[in-house]
C-alpha cells in the first residue's frame, strides 16, 4: 500500500471510531450521571513520508450535568465532587447515576440491581414494616433514614486523578487508585444529575466525522481504481 492509500485508510478507521464515540454520547444524552467521552488522536509518523492521525483513545469529561428534580425519594444526586460506590460482580465500582430503587431483599440498589454501598462498604437495608408506609429521607451529608431511623451513611468517594478511572459500560467506573471519602458531601434527594452531553455538539461531531469517513472512503476507492488500471495496463503491455 502506498503512502496516500495508507493515510486515507487510517483516516477511515479514525473517523469510524469517532463516529462510534459521538453515537454513544447521543444515545446516552438522557442517561442520568453519564459523562461525555471525547476522542483524542496521535500523529502518524511511522515512515518519514507518512503523516496523518489516528484515534489513540477517549477521555471522559467529568464536568457536572444539570440537576433535575424528580420528587422520587430514591433519586439522589451529588453536588460537586464525588461518586456513589456500588458492588458489581466484578467488584466495587463508582457511579454518578443516583437513579436507585429497592431490591426484593429490601436493599438500596441501582437500576441494574447492583447494591449501593455505605461508608463501610456494606449494603444499605431499606427497612419495611408490614402494613406501614416506608418513608425514606436522605440528608445532605448522605445519612439515610427509614421511618425517621438512620440506617446508614452513603459511601461517597473522590479521586485525586480522575484520569485513573476507566469506564465500565456507560455509567460506572473502575480504578486501581485509592478512593478518598468525601468529608462533607452534598447530596440532593429527589433529584437526578443529567448527562453532560451537549446534543448539538454531539450531532455536529457525528456529521463531521461521517463526512470525513466518506471522504477518505472515496479517496481509497479512487486510489485503488488507479492502481488496478495501472496493473491492467502493465499486464496488457507484457502480454
Amino acid at each position: 500500500m502506498d503512502a496516500a492509500s495508507y493515510i486515507a485508510a487510517a483516516g477511515m478507521k479514525t473517523a469510524y471510531s469517532a463516529v462510534n464515540v459521538a453515537t454513544n454520547n447521543l444515545a446516552n444524552a438522557n442517561s442520568p450521571g453519564f459523562k461525555v467521552d471525547r476522542p483524542f488522536y496521535r500523529l502518524l509518523q511511522e515512515q518519514v513520508e507518512l503523516s496523518g492521525s489516528r484515534m489513540a483513545g477517549t477521555s471522559t469529561d467529568f464536568r457536572p450535568g444539570t440537576m433535575k428534580t424528580t420528587g422520587n425519594a430514591l433519586d439522589l444526586a451529588i453536588e460537586g465532587d464525588g461518586f456513589f460506590s456500588i458492588r458489581t460482580p466484578n467488584g466495587t465500582r463508582y457511579t454518578r447515576n443516583g437513579n436507585f430503587s429497592i431490591s426484593q431483599a429490601g436493599d438500596l440498589v441501582t437500576q441494574e440491581g447492583f447494591a449501593v454501598l455505605d461508608n463501610r462498604g456494606q449494603t444499605i437495608p431499606i427497612i419495611r414494616e408490614a402494613g406501614a408506609p416506608n418513608q425514606v429521607s436522605v440528608s445532605k451529608a448522605g445519612e439515610i433514614a427509614v421511618d425517621e431511623q438512620i440506617v446508614a451513611t452513603l459511601g461517597i468517594y473522590r479521586f485525586d486523578d480522575l484520569a485513573s478511572l476507566s469506564k465500565e459500560g456507560d455509567l460506572a467506573w473502575s480504578t486501581g487508585a485509592q478512593p478518598r471519602r468525601v468529608a462533607t458531601p452534598m447530596v440532593e434527594q429527589g433529584t437526578l444529575e443529567q448527562s453532560n452531553v451537549n446534543t448539538v455538539r454531539a450531532m455536529i461531531d457525528l456529521v463531521e466525522m461521517s463526512r470525513v469517513f466518506e471522504l477518505n472512503q472515496r479517496t481509497v476507492r479512487t486510489l485503488m481504481n488507479s492502481v488496478n488500471r495501472s496493473a491492467i495496463s502493465t499486464i496488457a503491455a507484457q502480454a
